[in-house]
């Protein structure tokens, strides 16, 4: 991509090409740098403003295509199906309130180019919230609140997305509490969709490291409620730190099976190894409850078994 910083002196900037796109806390917009592959857009961005930016962009979303594992003729569509993609158009305003608070008001609109019945756009919907953050000496805080219309084929769309989270420091021990509630759609409703669409964004850091809930379609499309606890170590003189995660995870709408997906624990240990290179390692544990063994059923029955997950990785920066 080519990037025009403040031409003529103004305080504007142009950004064209291939490029990544984060805002906030990542949830909508987000590179995925935790993902194999990266989240990169072909489109045009916009900035006005120096401690009040106001960014419009333009973006082109190509149609999604299984990964074909083998090259063989048959793997093919011959002749090769019109990928007709999607654009998104946007608005992100971030408002510095004071030193202490900042605010995100955000709108933006998915256009679909795709009519599978033939009849209704495949996609047709916006989105629009404001997310806030505080500092108040040891205690800080998130707020997110986001709502979803429009349509998705015929389905009517009207979802929403909660989310507050709060914090306190003392000395090296940060503690924090926090509750996420995305909608989702009742099974025995058929004329509407529910179901909160986060896809740009990331939800490793969000729902849990072991990313069983990364989107919607995750949970049939059920939504998710996450009660969830924090607490990050950073001891004095080390090059330690420690983070635990513990989330309580439930469906937003229930089924025949109920709604408790289960419970995450995960622990993160980082070792600063030298100045610029962290290396972490990291220990998850799911422990399911009666709608995950549903989910998740296979033909010998349900998935009642703990399920466990662990990497090490090296982060280098130079």
């Amino acid at each position: 991509y080519f990037k025009l910083v403040n031409p003529f002196e103004l305080p504007i900037s142009i950004q064209a090409g291939r490029f990544e796109l984060s805002y906030g806390t990542e949830r909508l917009f987000s590179g995925s740098q935790w993902a194999y592959i990266g989240k990169t857009w072909d489109g045009l961005k916009l900035s006005y403003g120096d401690e009040f930016k106001l960014d419009f962009f333009a973006l082109t979303k190509k149609q999604g295509a299984a990964y074909v594992s083998a090259s063989s003729y048959s793997s093919y569509d011959y002749l090769a199906k019109s990928d007709s993609g999607s654009s998104v158009y946007g608005l992100w305003l971030n408002a510095p309130l004071n030193k202490d608070n900042k605010l995100d008001a955000f709108a933006y609109y998915d256009a679909g180019r795709s009519k599978s019945n033939g009849v209704d756009w495949d996609l047709a919907q916006t989105t629009f919230g404001i997310n806030h953050k505080g500092q108040y000496g040891q205690l800080s805080s998130v707020e997110e609140a986001a709502y979803q219309t429009g349509t998705k084929g015929a389905k009517k769309v009207s979802s929403f997305l909660l989310s507050a989270q709060g914090n306190y420091k003392y000395d090296a021990l940060k503690m924090g509490a926090g509750i996420d509630v995305v909608s989702g759609t009742d099974p025995n409703v058929k004329d509407k969709y529910n179901s909160f669409d986060a896809s740009y964004g990331t939800t490793h850091k969000i729902y849990g490291n072991m990313d069983y809930f990364y989107e919607a379609a995750s949970t049939n499309p059920l939504g998710l409620n996450d009660v969830y606890i924090t607490s990050t170590l950073s001891p004095e003189n080390s090059k330690f730190t420690y983070n635990l995660y513990l989330h309580f995870l439930n469906s937003n709408k229930s089924t025949t099976s109920g709604s408790y997906f289960g419970r995450e624990l995960d622990l993160v240990v980082n070792y600063e190894f030298i100045k610029g290179t962290n290396i972490s390692w990291g220990g998850s544990a799911f422990l399911p409850g009666h709608l995950m063994e549903t989910v998740f059923k296979t033909a010998k029955g349900s998935r009642t078994d703990t399920a466990y997950w662990s990497y090490v990785m090296v982060t280098a920066n130079f």
